[in-house]
């Protein structure tokens, strides 16, 4: 795809981004809506939940675009000091090998499931033969 091409669907989309926009200012001005209206929105977007074909066809792109951000939004998490997945990779990577069987109980009994690439980074910590030093490399030769 050229680069004249990808401008031109930039351009498109924020052209639509700005009419929806526009059109959300002159309905209501605070940013709020009525309960009637909240109960449309639930009602549509339940039903395209539902149908997810209907969703993704063209007449209901500049509907993604505007849910784009909002999906975006809706994922960040807040920032956690220590989450239990990073405090257990700590206790194996420090040989604390009690302490990261307790807080994997903890995290069992939360219903959580860890992502496959800390069960993978933690069985490699656990399996992984202790560091060798110079000097025991040269033993072992």
């Amino acid at each position: 795809m050229g680069k004249c091409s990808k401008l031109r669907k930039k351009r498109k989309r924020e052209a639509e981004l700005q009419a929806v926009e526009a059109s959300a200012d002159e309905e209501d001005s605070d940013g709020c809506c009525t309960q009637e209206e909240m109960s449309v929105c639930i009602r549509v977007l339940t039903s395209l939940n539902d149908r997810p074909d209907v969703l993704f066809s063209k007449e209901f792109k500049p509907l993604r675009t505007v849910l784009h951000p909002l999906f975006a939004t809706l994922q960040k998490k807040p920032v956690e000091s220590k989450t239990d997945i990073c405090k257990i990779s700590e206790a194996l990577q420090g040989g604390r090998n009690g302490e990261a069987l307790l807080l994997l109980e903890v995290l069992r009994r939360s219903g959580k499931p860890p992502r496959l690439g800390s069960i993978m980074r933690w069985v490699r910590e656990v399996a992984a033969p202790p560091d060798l030093s110079d000097t025991d490399a040269d033993k072992l030769r």
